[in-house]
This record gives structure tokens, sequence and C-alpha cells, in this order.
């Protein structure tokens, strides 16, 4: 396993097909950072179509999902679950398991 490196660690708001339909009215805009702090989990390792990572949940999931919410005045990744990959096979972030 290699570590992503702290430049590319990030926590992804939304994805799939219901963003898709809806990311290019987001392409310039830049959103305020949340008002409470993140925390998270301890790690653990996930395994899914031949990838490996290992990532950290947040523990506010409410909170998060909450803020994404107001921000895109929709909710088009009602199961997300937000997290950080923290290493993967190669330390590239595309290589980690998309969704934990």
């Amino acid at each position: 396993m290699k570590p992503i490196g702290d430049d590319k660690l990030h926590v992804t708001l939304a994805g799939g097909a219901g963003w898709k339909k809806i990311s290019s009215k987001f392409k310039d805009v830049k959103f305020d950072d949340p008002n409470f702090q993140l925390e998270f989990e301890e790690p653990k390792k996930v395994e899914s179509s031949g990838k490996v990572s290992w990532y950290m949940k947040v523990k506010q999931q409410r909170q998060l999902k909450d803020y994404v919410t107001d921000l895109l005045q929709s909710d088009p990744d009602p199961k997300r679950v937000f997290h950080v990959s923290i290493a993967n096979k190669t330390g590239k972030v595309g290589d980690s398991v998309a969704n934990v």
C-alpha cells in the first residue's frame, strides 16, 4: 500500500449520475467551508473490484450531508458515505475504492 499525498487528500461531496446531471451548474463556483470541524473515525480497509484502499470515515455524516444539500439545493448522491482515502495500491487518488 502507498499513502496518498497530503496535497491530494480530500472528501468528495457528491458523485455518480445525480452529480453528473447538475455538475455543470457548479463548474466555477467557490463554496464556503463548512462551519464545523470534521473529525474522522479510525482507518479501515476496503476492497472492491480489484481495488484496495485505506480510508477514514467522517464522524459528522448528518452535518456534512446537510451542508452539501444546502450548497447544491439538492441531494444528488443520497447514499454517499463521506470519507477520505489515505492509501491504496498506487498512491494515486483515482485508484482508490470510490464508495465505502
